[in-house]
Formats: structure tokens, C-alpha cells, sequence
């Protein structure tokens, strides 16, 4: 159950990310009666909020030693690929090499 509240946890962050990303580019749109950007920033405080309790019902199941690193590395994976496929951002072949690492040290960490 640790490990669904932490995917949940680096999932939240992630999407909070994501949409502030988008809501700093944005035009002026509306959305639910607000300038757009407003709105998804919104939405990804409340990501973030949900990331937040994920995260503490987590902390009550496994230490913090391996619920903090595990999460954020799946959010940065995450990230990275999400902004690769709805943001267009690109990566080159040093940042899939970090990638390739980053996930052989979540397997690892997470393998206790």
C-alpha cells in the first residue's frame, strides 16, 4: 500500500508540473470563467495538494529514506516523459542515459 500512496505522490507532483508548464505559456484564454493560465495553475495546487497527502500516508508506512528518493525520481521520470509527449520538450541522448540511471536507482532503492 506504501508504494501505491508514493505513485500517487510522484504522479500528483508530476501533473502539477506539467501544468504549471503549460499555464506559463499559454494565451489569454478562459476556463471556468477565469483567464486560463489562473485556472491551471489552480488545478495544479490542488495536484499538488493531493501529492502532499499521498506523500504523509506513505510516510506512515515506510521510512523516509526510501519513500522521498523513490518519489521524486518516479516524478522527475514522469516529467520527462509527459513533457516529452504533450509539451513537445525534447531530450537527447544525455538525459535518457540519466534516465536509464535514475530508474536503475529507484529499482534499487525501492528493492529493500
Amino acid at each position: 500500500m506504501a508504494y501505491f500512496f508514493i505513485l500517487i505522490a510522484s504522479l500528483a507532483s508530476a501533473c502539477a508540473t506539467l501544468l504549471l508548464r503549460r499555464a506559463g505559456t499559454m494565451p489569454e484564454q478562459q476556463l471556468f470563467g477565469l483567464p486560463m493560465a489562473w485556472s491551471l495553475t489552480g488545478l495544479a495546487l490542488a495536484a499538488y495538494g493531493l501529492g502532499f497527502l499521498a506523500y504523509a500516508q506513505a510516510l506512515k508506512l515506510v521510512p523516509a529514506n526510501l519513500a522521498y528518493p523513490v518519489m521524486t525520481g518516479i516524478t522527475l521520470l514522469v516529467t520527462l516523459a509527459a513533457g516529452m509527449v504533450w509539451l513537445g520538450e525534447d531530450i537527447g541522448p544525455r538525459v535518457a542515459l540519466g534516465a536509464a540511471l535514475l530508474l536503475a536507482g529507484i529499482v534499487l532503492i525501492g528493492a529493500r
